[in-house]
C-alpha cells in the first residue's frame, strides 16, 4: 500500500482517477459490467513494463464501478446505499467479520467541478474506515453494531460481494453525486477581483490609449500590421510627397 494506486509510471507519475457524472444532480441506474482487473492494468500492462505515455488519467464517465475498483476497492467489499431504495451507489473495502475485528473503509472523492469527482486510492489513508472490534466469543453478538455505525454515519449495508467475481450483471447501481460526506476535497474557487466578474455584474475597467494592448501576430494574421486609419492617411500623404517631388526633377 506504500506505492499506492496505481503505480507511478516510468516518468514517476502517478495518475489520478475521475469519476465523471454527466447528470450529477438526478439519480441515474445502471446495470454493473466492471472489468475483471482493474483499469489501470488495461492501460499500464503489467507493471513494472511501464506505459508508453506520460502523466495519464483515467476517466470513467457514468461509471462509479470501475472506478472504485480502479482505485484499489478489490477482494471482499461492502455494498452501501446512501437513501432509501436497495440499490447501492457505493463499493467499499471490507474486512471481517473476522475472529477480532469487522472494518470497512469508503472511497473519498475530490470535487473538481460540478460533474467530476477524482477519487483518492485506497493508499492515500483518506478513505473512511469504521470498525468494531471484539473478542472471537463475542463475534455473532458484537460484528453487527458495525452496521449500527454505518447507518449513523449515513451508510446501509445491503450486502457483501468479491470484486470482480461476484459482482453480477443483475446488480444494478445508482449513479448519483457522492455524499457530501465522502467529498473531503473540493476545488477552490477564484476569488472575484475588480477585473472578474461578480454576482453583481461584470466590472469593466475603462481601458486608456496607454493600456490598449499592442496588435500580435495572432490577431493581425489576415491584415497588414500597423495599418490603422491613421497610417493609412499618414502613408497616403508621404506617397503624395514623393510623387510631386520626383515630378519637380522631371
Amino acid at each position: 500500500m506504500e506505492r499506492g494506486y496505481p503505480p507511478k509510471n516510468i516518468n514517476n507519475y502517478q495518475p489520478k482517477f475521475f469519476l465523471e457524472l454527466s447528470n450529477p444532480n438526478e439519480e441515474v441506474r445502471k446495470i454493473a459490467k466492471p472489468n475483471t482487473a482493474p483499469y489501470w492494468k488495461w492501460v499500464y500492462g503489467w507493471w513494472p513494463e511501464g506505459p508508453q505515455e506520460e502523466n495519464r488519467d483515467f476517466h470513467f464517465i457514468d461509471d462509479p464501478v470501475n472506478a472504485f475498483i480502479s482505485a484499489d476497492c478489490l477482494g471482499k467489499c461492502a455494498l452501501l446505499s446512501t437513501d432509501d431504495d436497495p440499490y447501492p451507489e457505493l463499493l467499499a473495502s471490507q474486512y471481517g467479520p473476522g475472529a477480532n475485528v469487522f472494518s470497512i473503509c469508503i472511497p473519498t472523492f475530490k470535487q473538481i467541478d460540478e460533474h467530476t469527482y477524482q477519487i483518492f486510492p485506497a493508499g492515500s489513508h483518506k478513505w473512511k474506515c469504521f470498525e468494531v472490534k471484539y473478542d472471537a466469543l463475542d463475534k455473532e453478538k458484537e460484528y453487527p453494531k458495525l452496521y449500527e455505525i454505518l447507518e449513523k454515519n449515513g451508510f446501509r449495508y445491503i450486502k457483501e460481494v468479491d470484486v470482480p467475481k461476484d459482482i453480477l450483471p443483475e446488480i444494478v447501481f445508482d449513479v448519483q453525486k457522492p455524499p457530501e460526506s465522502l467529498i473531503i476535497e473540493k476545488a477552490e474557487k477564484p476569488v472575484p477581483s475588480p477585473e472578474m466578474p461578480t454576482s453583481v455584474g461584470p466590472a469593466v475597467p475603462a481601458i486608456t490609449s496607454e493600456q490598449m494592448p499592442s496588435p500580435t501576430p495572432e490577431s493581425n494574421a489576415e491584415e497588414t500590421p500597423g495599418f490603422g486609419i491613421g497610417e493609412v492617411l499618414a502613408s497616403l500623404a508621404a506617397a503624395g510627397i514623393a510623387t510631386l517631388k520626383i515630378r519637380k526633377k522631371k
